[in-house]
């Protein structure tokens, strides 16, 4: 029970709390191994089935993030796939990571991912066949 010792009690109108569900990240990006020539694709996937953006991020090996380039993401609902076309050798230390974000909590970031890029070996056989191959396969 309340009390109060003041003798004036003033009564204020109803509010309405409303308790917005936190976006969490589901599914992190994985890291990547593929062969030079071949397309890397990562994917994250939110709680929220609407109102997410996705701001993929990549650094070159030196921890400085820069923004992806929007034409290379593909949002459906809450999942966001980043593709990186024609990997290259240059592609190998790169980091890459996802910032969701839902307008109501704060930004949510994945975990930091690795590129791992193969480097194509071209074997020459008996002259008139050449056959290229990624290592360790």
């Amino acid at each position: 029970a309340w009390s109060s010792t003041c003798s004036a009690v003033d009564e204020s109108d109803f509010a309405t709390l409303t308790i917005l569900a936190v976006n969490k990240i589901v599914v992190q990006p994985s890291n990547e191994v593929v062969c030079e020539g071949e397309d890397i694709e990562f994917t994250v996937t939110g709680t929220k089935t609407a109102g997410l953006t996705y701001q993929w991020q990549y650094h070159t090996g030196d921890n400085l993030f820069v923004d992806a380039n929007i034409a290379d993401v593909l949002t459906v609902d809450a999942v966001s796939t980043y593709t990186i076309a024609n990997a290259s050798q240059a592609m190998e230390a790169w980091g890459v990571r996802c910032i969701v974000k839902d307008g109501s909590s704060a930004d949510q970031p994945s975990n930091e991912v690795s590129v791992d890029v193969w480097e194509n070996i071209v074997v020459a056989t008996a002259l008139t066949n050449t056959i290229t191959v990624c290592e360790d396969s």
